[in-house]
């Protein structure tokens, strides 16, 4: 079933040597950002959970996007958490010099790693977490000087 809002499915998974069935919704990212994770929520014998996906293609294309705007000369964004996770490395420092593509931390979510990158030139301002911290989706992590302050 679709809507504006996502859509429904039922599926049938292996987990453990069991089959379960189940229903899921597919919530569309309330954004135009080429980056917005998708949320699905998966209904299994009374049980809810969530999960946000983002898949392969999404993320080149967030990459591609970012590129394309730190060459028309964007400004660089403080960079969050794209996913609740525990964030494993920051890789820059108060003051230190990003250029567009840079790593900038390292979140281990879902049992993956993901690495947030600068997507302009900028200077590190603030560092709002530390390695070890689990974070919220949308936790602050890291801002950056204005180009007045730099």
């Amino acid at each position: 079933e679709e809507s504006a809002e996502g859509a429904s499915r039922t599926f049938r998974a292996q987990i453990g040597g069991e089959s379960v069935r189940g229903a899921a919704f597919i919530e569309r990212p309330a954004t135009d950002e080429p980056a917005a994770a998708a949320e699905v929520h998966l209904f299994v014998g009374g049980e809810q959970l969530r999960v946000s996906v983002s898949d392969v293609a999404t993320q080149a294309a967030a990459r591609a996007a970012e590129a394309a705007a730190s060459e028309a000369g964007a400004v660089q964004r403080p960079i969050v958490a794209p996913m609740p996770g525990k964030l494993v490395q920051l890789l820059v420092a108060p003051g230190q010099r990003v250029a567009p593509g840079e790593a900038v931390a390292v979140l281990e979510a879902m049992k993956m790693e993901h690495t947030l990158v600068a997507a302009a030139e900028a200077t590190v301002d603030v560092l709002h977490a530390a390695a070890g911290d689990v974070v919220a989706q949308k936790a602050l992590l890291v801002t950056f000087a204005t180009e007045e302050a730099a």
